[in-house]
């Protein structure tokens, strides 16, 4: 991601040049980082056990951690999320993800456990445009709480435990529920049922 971003920065500074705006590129001369040979860490799923050992001193940030194994929401479309998106009082609760916060630019209406929708509840926020989570757990605080809940970072295969575990804990649990592959891959919002019967699963 960093290297995308250099790229783009650069091209953009190499369109100013080219315009006159600018009279030479800063960063022809920042190197890349170093991606390991290209092949991207393995991320892990957590266990039941892991999960709610996890929320037992997640303390104010339970609720993000419960809506992210819930949904297998991302966490920039947990950051995304306003009360408007929310639609506690229905019959059957969900949430209505905004075409403009996911990845593959497509809405979603993804359905809320009671669990789920009853913490949601005690949070409510006042107006409809107000966001949801005023504070996603930075990478740091995620990780203290990790080692609280005696979560290790990496498991006996290497693989580790990011907070896009929650997504992969998602995917597995629907697996083990028994979910047909195909409507798996529909609730994961994935593209190529591969994606969901083998990265994540």
């Amino acid at each position: 991601t960093a290297n995308d971003y250099l790229e783009a920065a650069r091209c953009f500074l190499n369109w100013l040049v080219r315009l006159g705006r600018a009279v030479s590129n800063p960063l022809l001369s920042v190197e890349k980082a170093k991606t390991k040979g290209g092949k991207p860490d393995e991320v892990r799923a957590f266990s039941d056990d892991e999960i709610l050992r996890l929320l037992a001193v997640a303390g104010e940030r339970r609720t993000v951690y419960l809506m992210a194994v819930h949904t297998g929401l991302r966490r920039s479309e947990l950051a995304a999320l306003r009360w408007g998106d929310l639609h506690l009082e229905s019959p059957t609760p969900f949430v209505k993800v905004r075409a403009s916060t996911t990845k593959n630019g497509k809405p979603a209406d993804i359905r809320l456990l009671p669990e789920l929708a009853a913490a949601l509840g005690e949070l409510k926020g006042q107006g409809t445009d107000e966001v949801v989570f005023t504070g996603i757990p930075r990478i740091e605080r995620f990780y203290r709480d990790l080692k609280k809940a005696r979560i290790p970072l990496q498991d006996a295969f290497g693989r580790k435990a990011v907070f896009h575990s929650f997504r992969h804990t998602f995917g597995t649990n629907l697996a083990r529920g028994g979910v047909a592959s195909r409507v798996a891959m529909a609730l994961m919002r994935h593209s190529d049922r591969r994606l969901t019967d083998k990265i994540y699963t």
